[in-house]
């Protein structure tokens, strides 16, 4: 028998929420590498705002940089669903905000790259007053891990800029 979208929902919604969860770092990793598209299926306000929170407070203690790492590849992505709140949108950019200063090159390298899609789905102005700011910083890391990606999506960023910046 084929579900509804409203059973659909009403099934997964819970379902991701239980894993996202989890004790277990790779069951957390899996669910947060799966929200995104479970979040296209779901398409709902609420529940995007909802799995917004969710994914940035999903590691408070800061033990697990696997599942930071799948945080700020999936983050940025939900960026791009129109009906979502310019209120959940800054959060997000301070969630990358915080993630840039990570211990782990790895998160920060990623969080590299997931800056260009965040700024292709951001107005210009929150693109140059909280995304430029933090290109200097990436640029000076000591990593080259970090550095590197950062010269891959340079221009993507800069794309989204309008002259006078």
């Amino acid at each position: 028998q084929v579900m509804t979208k409203e059973e659909t929902i009403s099934f997964i919604v819970p379902l991701s929420h239980k894993l996202l969860r989890d004790d277990t770092d790779s069951v957390k990793l899996r669910a947060v590498e799966s929200l995104y598209d479970v979040a296209c299926v779901v398409n709902q306000k609420e529940h995007l705002v909802t799995f917004v929170s969710l994914l940035k407070n999903i590691d408070p203690d800061g033990k697990s940089w696997r599942v930071r790492f799948g945080v700020a590849e999936v983050l940025a992505k939900f960026v791009a669903f129109s009906d979502l709140e310019e209120r959940i949108r800054l959060e997000i950019v301070e969630t990358y905000e915080k993630l840039c200063k990570d211990p782990e090159a790895e998160v920060r390298s990623v969080v590299v790259t997931s800056l260009a899609e965040l700024s292709d789905n951001l107005d210009e102005p929150l693109v140059h007053s909280r995304i430029v700011p933090l290109l200097p910083q990436l640029a000076g890391d000591s990593s080259h891990y970090v550095r590197l990606p950062l010269a891959q999506v340079l221009v993507r960023i800069g794309k989204n800029l309008t002259p006078e910046h």
